[in-house]
């Protein structure tokens, strides 16, 4: 019975998702949190993000299906250029940073943004625009 169990979730874990991502967005946050909108691109399973500070990340990213309307788009980054020299301690210390998308047919995606080591508290909310 547990190799029934360890072998479900095995499959769970590594069941890709049908939902795609690629292209540029402005990510526009809820007033309600500090974050600074930005701009993403999304080629393949890498990603480049650039903050209006002149901060600049490269990164991959994976998703995974959580339910028939969200997925976890998860990143794995590197700061290639900051000006806030706390920047990479955060990625250690808190995880990686993740994004639950509400599935959309729309250039419209709204989001939850967390860190992986902190799963329950939310960093901002907002929404991903397609901009090309």
């Amino acid at each position: 019975m547990t190799n029934f169990i360890l072998l479900f979730f095995s499959f769970i874990t590594i069941q890709s998702s049908e939902f795609k991502i690629s292209g540029t967005y402005r990510i526009i946050y809820d007033k309600n949190y500090s974050e600074s909108n930005c701009s993403m691109k999304f080629e393949n399973s890498k990603f480049t993000q650039k903050n209006n500070s002149g901060s600049l990340y490269k990164g991959t990213f994976s998703i995974t299906d959580l339910s028939r309307q969200k997925v976890l788009l998860i990143t794995s980054t590197k700061v290639l250029h900051s000006k806030a020299e706390t920047d990479e301690i955060n990625f250690v210390e808190n995880g990686n940073i993740a994004f639950e998308i509400t599935k959309s047919k729309s250039d419209t995606l709204i989001f939850r943004k967390f860190y992986t080591n902190q799963l329950e508290k939310t960093i901002a909310k907002g929404i991903f625009v397609k901009t090309q």
